[in-house]
C-alpha cells in the first residue's frame, strides 16, 4: 500500500495540484488507512473499515480522480 501512494503522490497527483480538491480527497483517505491497520484494539471491527475504506477510495480513483486528471 505504501507503494501505491508513493507512486500516486509523485506521478498522479502533481497533474491536478496538490490544492485540487480530488487530490486533497486522496491524500486525506491515503492517511486513513494506514491508521486503521495499526489499530490493533479492536480487530474485527478495522479489518471491516478497511474493507470499506480500501473499496471506497479504489472506486474513488478509478471512477473520479482519473478521470480528471
Amino acid at each position: 500500500m505504501l507503494n501505491h501512494i508513493l507512486k500516486r503522490k509523485k506521478n498522479s497527483f502533481p497533474i491536478l495540484g496538490n490544492d485540487h480538491l480530488l487530490v486533497i480527497i486522496a491524500l486525506t483517505q491515503h492517511r486513513r488507512l494506514p491508521r486503521l491497520i495499526k489499530d490493533s484494539e479492536e480487530i474485527e471491527k478495522s479489518l471491516s473499515l478497511i474493507e470499506e475504506e480500501l473499496e471506497r477510495h479504489i472506486r474513488f480513483e478509478e471512477r473520479v480522480l482519473f478521470n480528471e486528471i
